[in-house]
């Protein structure tokens, strides 16, 4: 049975590790392919693993002249996604999509700031001040950063009176 492994851009994923119910089998080839080769028709648990990518852990039916696909995702591929949620003031689905982010890149600056941006942009300032401040303490500092300060004091102090 072949398989095929690509991220969310379609772009071919190699060196993916493969286990197929708990037992490394393979990894991908250079253009994200590999071959599974069982004797027993039926469903099995494969897990498709890769520094910098989200882990997928799916079942799948065993079908010797199927082809399967897969899709794995990256920090930066997620951080995408959340942008775009967030220009559709999707604050929910766009804070999802950061906190898997985060588990792959916990110390990435723009994913902090983009956590805060999410609290700014729904008047949850005291939220947002909290995030900023985790910002602030990893030593991001640039303009963008000072200006969405800037915001978060004025919109702590218009709530308050």
């Amino acid at each position: 049975m072949y398989a095929m492994i690509y991220d969310h851009d379609n772009i071919p994923v190699s060196g993916v590790i493969v286990k197929v119910n708990g037992k490394e089998i393979v990894k991908s080839d250079v253009h994200g392919r590999f071959i599974l080769d069982f004797k027993k028709i039926g469903e099995y648990e494969i897990e498709l693993s890769k520094k910098g990518y989200e882990t997928l852990i799916q079942k799948f039916e065993y079908t010797p002249l199927d082809v399967l696909y897969f899709k794995l995702i990256t920090a930066e591929q997620l951080v995408a996604l959340a942008e775009e949620e967030l220009d559709k003031f999707c604050y929910e689905e766009a804070e999802k999509y950061l906190q898997r982010a985060s588990i792959l890149g916990p110390l990435r600056g723009e994913i902090i700031f983009l956590r805060s941006v999410n609290f700014v942009l729904q008047d949850k300032y005291i939220e947002a001040k909290r995030v900023f401040r985790e910002l602030k303490e990893k030593g991001y500092e640039n303009k963008f950063i000072d200006l969405l300060e800037e915001r978060i004091e004025e919109g702590i102090i218009d709530s308050d009176t």
